[in-house]
């Protein structure tokens, strides 16, 4: 529990992503709020996790300034309410970013890249910020909006549904942030709703659910299929990168930090998830139209395996296990799976031999 307290610590954007909402007088609030702390920071002391000393150091650090910040919020009756943390100005309009609410689904970087924040424009409507998290993520953040303002990838005759699966950009510029030149891109306001796979795992145990795995593979492999037609792939599809929102059975990908042309060399990768990539991209081969099948696979094992101890191929039944283990295999020459492939057979598996019912069941899965 100590170790992910501190994961939760150093995740935390503002006071409220740890102590969350807070009751009563000001003088009540204070006396919460003090007891909250002092559990946790015992919880992440670097005495208690001798594994972590670095981390656990890094949250009490955290901590002990969130908790200050606290007070100061909870005495000026300011605590838990939308506040201006920075206004960024570009030709067309200025962006106030608000610290992030108590009920805010950000529970990790979505990008390697960039942060995101929500925000609001001079005229009061809501919309979506990403920030480059340093001089060196730029780069990678002009690519992504060149890809999302070109044709290559979205053009009129793209399907609806399929372009909701991904951002829709509003301007992309240069300002000024703490002194450094930083890129940022405007868009279109994300649902709240959509959840990580990092965040789906941690709070709900998927082990035998595979049905609910099985719409979750189908969105993936749709949205792969369709990149591979453009000529990318995406590279993206990790924990923290692919998100779901479990009512309408919909996915959501808001990074494109990665995204390579088929064929080519990737020239970066995450490094957060760099047991997802498959051996092509570790030895700095080309780009083949299964690699984004490969880690879609990975992220289905990811969900289900470590529960109760059990590997991931325990948990589901074996016609699912044998369809992940086909998409894995190293070799990209033997692994001939592409994205529409497996999609026919993922097809094939669930409705011709399992015969389970064409519409998605509601999500149900017990929580952890």
């Amino acid at each position: 529990m100590s170790t992910s307290n501190i994961s939760f610590v150093l995740r935390a954007k503002t006071p409220e992503d740890i102590f969350g909402e807070i009751t009563g007088s000001t003088r009540a609030k204070l006396a919460t709020l003090k007891t909250m702390f002092r559990r946790l920071r015992s919880s992440v002391a670097p005495d208690k996790n001798p594994q972590a000393v670095k981390d656990a150091n890094d949250a009490a650090f955290k901590l002990r300034k969130f908790y200050e910040d606290a007070c100061k919020l909870i005495e000026d009756d300011l605590y838990g309410k939308p506040r201006i943390m920075l206004s960024i100005q570009s030709k067309r309009s200025t962006y106030n970013i608000h610290s992030r609410t108590i009920d805010s689904s950000k529970d990790e970087d979505w990008s390697e890249s960039g942060m995101f924040f929500d925000a609001t424009t001079d005229t009061g409507s809501a919309v979506t910020v990403k920030i480059s998290k340093s001089t060196t993520c730029n780069a990678f953040m002009q690519s992504e909006s060149k890809l999302l303002e070109g044709t290559d990838l979205f053009d009129a005759n793209t399907p609806v549904g399929l372009r909701a699966r991904f951002p829709r950009i509003i301007e992309s510029f240069v300002s000024k942030i703490d002194g450094v030149d930083r890129h940022v891109l405007v868009f279109e306001k994300f649902d709240d709703k959509f959840m990580s796979i990092s965040s789906i795992k941690e709070k709900f145990d998927l082990t035998n659910e595979d049905k609910q795995l099985a719409w979750m593979l189908k969105r993936m492999l749709e949205t792969a299929a369709f990149i591979a037609d453009t000529g990318f792939s995406m590279l993206g599809f990790t924990p923290n990168s692919v998100l779901f929102n479990l009512d309408t059975h919909e996915v959501f990908i808001p990074d494109f930090t990665f995204m390579t042309k088929l064929q080519a060399k990737a020239t970066a990768m995450s490094q957060t998830f760099a047991s997802f990539y498959p051996p092509e991209i570790l030895n700095a081969d080309g780009v083949a139209t299964s690699t984004d099948t490969y880690m879609i696979a990975k992220c289905i094992m990811y969900l289900v395996e470590g529960h109760k101890q059990l590997s991931w191929d325990k948990c589901i039944t074996s016609q699912f296990a044998n369809l992940l283990r086909a998409a894995t295999f190293p070799n990209k020459t033997t692994r001939t799976i592409d994205a529409p492939t497996i999609y026919k057979r993922f097809n094939e598996m669930i409705y011709d031999r399992l015969r389970w019912p064409k519409k998605f069941e509601q999500f149900a899965a017990k929580k952890r």
